[in-house]
């Protein structure tokens, strides 16, 4: 249920002619007449919860069919990210926002392609009686204002203009056949209401035990040592945060109390150490100039939420140089998210998505993991040029 990422496909004309056959019957619920199918349900059972129930909701189409709509992303300031899902018995109808510049749109189910299509919806038939992930993905020229350096350096060396993609994920519920598309919806209220809070951490961390002083820019250079982290990812299973560099956990409060903050961040950084060739710690500073923040980016609701967090942090005994990242990320109380952003090569970046329930005090589901990105070059972080590592994650937590 989210987009906005970069995604890169091929699809041969040959592919293209096979999966199109398998769109056998057109959608009856779509962004377009999505608010006439939820007005004319009127006389189906619904749940009234704080804007919940327009997200969450029944519909029914100009044919008289019945069916549950997940229209969470459609609360999204950005209309590029709009999208909905509709299950009804025997189908699952896939809608989207029309991307400018396009070159069709490649729909898969559960990780495999089952279609490519010119239109912006799509019916997939007898899919509906089982749980199921669709990822609705494109291609788009990327507007010259969003090039970065690199990409502008490219083009004026004869390259082709860049190419951003929009990635959409649809979560379906099943609907057992002979069910009521209301107690589907029931079902899936309860369980997104049960989401007090939703989180995301990004740490950041020096897996080996030790990193060898650069010979230039700190105070202590040849022959001295930066005392690491020593550890290796975080277990989702587990989700013991183990020692860091820098980390930021971001979170949504989706029944945050009347005046309080609905978006905040908390963030640590730790300290560092340097040893001399026999392994003993001489010295230890924690960074001063450091910051990290999360701000909101759309209206606050209680269904979705677009962010941005960015940190930045210096080594306190080099004089250039810093760890930094940013992201912006798309989350629905729904339990989908969209990450995209970037960071500088070093040291290792991992990024989990993760609900609490109550207002944050509860217990929390299991961390989906997002991203994960080992050192590039330890050299990035005294302030030599580097590419920047672009983040782009989308899934379900």
């Amino acid at each position: 249920m989210v987009a906005g990422v970069m995604v890169s496909l091929t699809t041969t004309p040959a592919m293209a002619a096979e999966l199109e056959s398998t769109a056998a019957s057109s959608p009856e619920f779509t962004l377009d007449s999505i608010e006439s199918a939820v007005a004319a349900s009127n006389g189906l059972e619904r749940s009234a919860a704080g804007g919940l129930e327009a997200a969450l909701t029944t519909a029914v189409s100009q044919k008289g069919t019945e069916a549950f709509v997940d229209r969470s992303l459609t609360f999204a300031d950005n209309e590029s990210s709009h999208a909905l899902s509709a299950v009804g018995q025997g189908f699952v109808d896939l809608s989207w926002a029309d991307i400018p510049g396009n070159d069709g749109y490649v729909i898969s189910r559960d990780g495999e392609q089952i279609a490519t299509t010119e239109s912006t919806s799509f019916r997939d038939p007898g899919a509906s009686v089982s749980a199921h992930e669709y990822h609705i993905s494109t291609t788009a020229a990327k507007p010259k204002s969003d090039w970065r350096p690199d990409e502008a350096e490219a083009v004026d060396a004869g390259s082709a203009p860049p190419r951003s993609g929009y990635n959409w994920i649809l979560f379906t519920q099943p609907l057992s056949p002979g069910a009521k598309v209301t107690d589907l919806a029931a079902s899936v209220m309860t369980q997104t209401l049960a989401t007090g809070a939703s989180r995301i951490l990004w740490s950041t961390f020096i897996a080996s035990q030790y990193v060898d002083a650069p010979a230039i820019g700190c105070e202590y250079g040849t022959g001295y040592r930066f005392l690491g982290d020593n550890r290796s990812w975080i277990v989702p299973g587990q989700f013991t945060p183990g020692p860091y560099r820098v980390y930021t956990k971001a979170a949504v409060w989706w029944s945050h109390p009347a005046g309080a903050q609905m978006v905040g961040t908390d963030a640590g950084i730790g300290t560092t150490h340097v040893v001399n060739s026999s392994g003993t710690i001489i010295a230890s500073r924690t960074a001063t100039d450091w910051s990290a923040q999360t701000v909101p980016m759309s209206t606050e609701n209680q269904v979705s939420m677009d962010i941005r967090t960015s940190f930045q942090a210096r080594n306190p005994f080099c004089s250039s140089g810093s760890i930094a990242g940013n992201y912006n990320a798309t989350l629905t109380r729904a339990g989908s998210y969209a990450i995209g952003g970037e960071h500088r090569g070093a040291p290792n970046h991992e990024i989990y998505v993760y609900a609490e329930s109550g207002l944050g005090t509860g217990p929390i589901s299991t961390p989906s993991t997002a991203y994960r990105r080992e050192v590039v070059d330890f050299s990035c972080l005294i302030g030599i040029a580097c590419p920047l590592q672009s983040i782009i994650s989308q899934g379900s937590y």
